[in-house]
C-alpha cells in the first residue's frame, strides 16, 4: 500500500520508490503511475468494491508503513518502535489500494524492486535484495506470479511471503504456494502457531505475527 512518507520513525530510512496503480480512483491520489509511492489511505465504504465488497465501511490499513516499520524503524530516537533491521533501507512500492490491485500491478512492481526494466517506469536505481510480499489470496499459485518470482529470483532478490491469516493449509494460497519463494508462518508470544496463522509443508519458517 505504499508508506507515509513523513512518518517521523521513518526519516532516513527510505529510498525513492514508486506507485504502480494505474487507476486513480484505486491509488485515491487523483492520478496513475508515478514516483511518489506515499500511501493515501485504502478505507472504501459498503459495496464500492463491486459484488457487495466490502459489506461494511472498513479504515484505512496502512498496512506498509506498518511492515516497513516492523521491519527498518529508526532506533534510539524516542519514538515508536525499533526496527528488527533498523540498518537497512525500505524500497516502497506502492501496488495495493482502495479495492486491493490487480496481479499484474503486483509484478511489475516486483520486476521494479529487483531492478529488472518495466515499460514505461523509470529505472530502479536501487535495487531490493529481499522484495516484501504480505499479500495473498485463495488458490494455487498462477503463471502471472510465479514467472516474476523467477526473474526476480534469477536476478538475485529473495522473495518473502506471508503464509497467510486464514487458519489453513498454504498449499491452496498463493503466492505462498508459489515455488522459489521463502513462505512465512506467524508465532504467537509463546512460540506456537498464531490461531490465524497459515501452516503446512509448503511453510518454511514461523516468525512472531
Amino acid at each position: 500500500s505504499g508508506v507515509l512518507l513523513d512518518h517521523s520513525d521513518l526519516q532516513g530510512q527510505l529510498v525513492q520508490g514508486y506507485d504502480f496503480i494505474s487507476s486513480a480512483s484505486n491509488a485515491k491520489d487523483g492520478d496513475g503511475r508515478d514516483a511518489d509511492p506515499n500511501d493515501v489511505g485504502d478505507a472504501a465504504s459498503a459495496g464500492d468494491c463491486g459484488w457487495g465488497r466490502p459489506d461494511a465501511d472498513t479504515e484505512s490499513s496502512w498496512h506498509g508503513t506498518h511492515v516497513a516499520g516492523t521491519i527498518a524503524a529508526a532506533s534510539n530516537n524516542g519514538i515508536g518502535v525499533a526496527g528488527v533491521a533498523w540498518g537497512v533501507k525500505i524500497l516502497p512500492a506502492r501496488a495495493l489500494g482502495k479495492c486491493g490491485g490487480y496481479s499484474t500491478i503486483k509484478t511489475d512492481a516486483m520486476r521494479w524492486s529487483a531492478g529488472l526494466s518495466v515499460a514505461g517506469v523509470p529505472a530502479n536505481a536501487n535495487p531490493a535484495k529481499i522484495l516484501n510480499m504480505s499479500l495473498g489470496g485463495y488458490g494455487s499459485c498462477s503463471t502471472t506470479y510465479q514467472e516474476a518470482i523467477n526473474d526476480v529470483v534469477n536476478v538475485g532478490a529473495t522473495v518473502m511471503v506471508a503464509a497467510g491469516n486464514s487458519d489453513s493449509n498454504a498449499a491452496n494460497f498463493n503466492p505462498a504456494s508459489c515455488d522459489n519463494i521463502v513462505s512465512i508462518a506467524a508465532t504467537k508470544r509463546d512460540g506456537g502457531r498464531a490461531e490465524y496463522s497459515n501452516y503446512g509443508s509448503v511453510v518454511d519458517v514461523a516468525a512472531p505475527g
